[in-house]
């Protein structure tokens, strides 16, 4: 069962939702419009939860309604509060699914040692020329989930991304919007369970 946590770094707390199991943990980090409840509400734990896995769901300081002591768009802040949040988890080995905004610093997070893989749903990575430059050198297998309903992160957008990072590949789920874990809940969950089967291997 999961249970509530405070999770925080360089001065900020935000409230968390966590559940312990194995490695590899995955941890959610949600779109800019949404908090971490998103990620109970449309099933999306359920994929790691029915594989006997570790998962963390934070509110983080970026989110338009966040619960964070404070809101910032800080890189450090905000992989901070995620790094905190695989640690109460008790995660050794991490999976990162970031959505829409969440993906951006997902990005940031593929270069710790301890991340085996990502899964970007509607990445909206914009012009953060660092994020793309980090991005051409993961090494981690990453999976990228697009609804071809996207009307904020383009077909080419995404084309090019999977092109640009090593080892992507990328998933399209006709008839789904932005944030394809909402628009489509059951097909994501099936794709992010296939994606952590292959992880853990």
């Amino acid at each position: 069962m999961p249970v509530e946590v405070v999770v925080g770094g360089d001065g900020v707390e935000c409230t968390g939702l966590v559940e312990r199991g194995r490695d590899p943990g995955v941890l959610f980090l949600h779109g800019y419009s949404f908090r971490y409840t998103v990620w109970t509400e449309t099933g999306a734990v359920e994929a790691p939860s029915s594989l006997g896995l570790s998962w963390a769901a934070p509110d983080m300081p970026y989110g338009k309604s966040t619960s964070c002591t404070s809101r910032t768009f800080s890189v450090d802040v905000n992989l901070a509060v995620a790094r905190d949040a695989a640690r109460r988890a008790g995660m050794g080995q991490v999976v990162v699914v970031g959505a829409s905004l969440g993906a951006r610093y997902a990005v940031y997070l593929a270069h710790s040692a301890n991340v085996r893989g990502l899964v970007l749903v509607g990445p909206a990575l914009g012009r953060d020329e660092r994020a793309w430059d980090l991005a051409r050198g993961i090494r981690v297998p990453v999976l990228i989930v697009w609804g071809d309903k996207d009307r904020v992160v383009g077909r080419k957008t995404v084309e090019l991304l999977s092109r640009v990072i090593p080892k992507a590949s990328l998933e399209v789920v006709e008839g789904a919007g932005h944030v394809v874990h909402r628009d489509a809940p059951e097909e994501f969950r099936g794709i992010l369970k296939r994606f952590l089967e292959g992880v853990k291997g």
